[in-house]
Formats: structure tokens, sequence, C-alpha cells
């Protein structure tokens, strides 16, 4: 269980008092026990709603790439956005060609910046992941 949907449990069933997850979870096994089906229905349905409004709280926490992985795209955009550019300079081929590639490039390093971007704000927001 992770700290949200500990998070979640505590509001659903009032224990935010309960620190102990050993007297958390008998706390909630003995509640649970003295639950009809409906009550138990309208529990998980008030644990689900707050766990979707914690989700809210972070966008991006559930789906968003590792900064690892950021770095490392980020390195290898920026490595074939100088390559494609040096070409584009370098090469006396048609202007059929040059033109694409140009154009892989500034999307290449467009999206190096990005990637920086979202690195820088994790680090200097501590949302390291």
């Amino acid at each position: 269980m992770n700290d949200q949907e500990l998070q979640a449990l505590k509001g659903a069933f009032g224990f935010e008092h309960i620190t102990d997850p050993l007297e958390l979870r008998a706390a909630i096994e003995q509640r649970v026990a003295q639950m009809n089906a409906v009550d138990r229905a309208a529990m998980n349905i008030d644990i689900g709603r707050r766990l979707q409004e914690l989700e809210v709280l972070v966008p991006g926490a559930r789906y968003s790439p590792a900064t690892w992985s950021l770095l490392a795209t980020a390195i290898l955009l920026g490595l074939l956005a100088s390559i494609a550019f040096w070409w584009v300079r370098r090469t006396n081929v048609s202007l059929i060609l040059r033109i694409p590639v140009g154009l892989f490039g500034a999307l290449a390093f467009l999206m190096t910046w990005r990637a920086a971007a979202r690195i820088i704000y994790r680090l200097a927001n501590k949302r390291d992941m």
C-alpha cells in the first residue's frame, strides 16, 4: 500500500490520528466487520473518490517518465540534433534532402529543450522520480 492509498483510507474511515500501520489495519478491519454490504460499497466508492482527488493533486506523477530516462533522452536527442545541423551545413547534397534533415534537427532540438526543462523543474522542486 502506497502513501496515497494510506491517506485515502485514513480519510475515508476517519482515522487520521492513527500512525501505526498495524493499529490502522486492525481499526479498519473492525470497522469493516461492523458494516453491511451497502455501507461497504459506499465506503469503497468514497475511497476511490479520495484516491482520484489525490492523483489530481500531483499531475503527471503517475505516467511521467523517470528523471534518468528524461536525461538519457535529452542527451540522445541533443546529439542527433547536433549531427543533423552539422550535416545540413557541411554537405552539398540536394535541397530536397537537406530540408527534412534540418527539420528533424530542429524538432530534436526542441524535444531536447523540453526534456532538459522538465529535468530542471523536477530537481528545483525536489520532485525527482
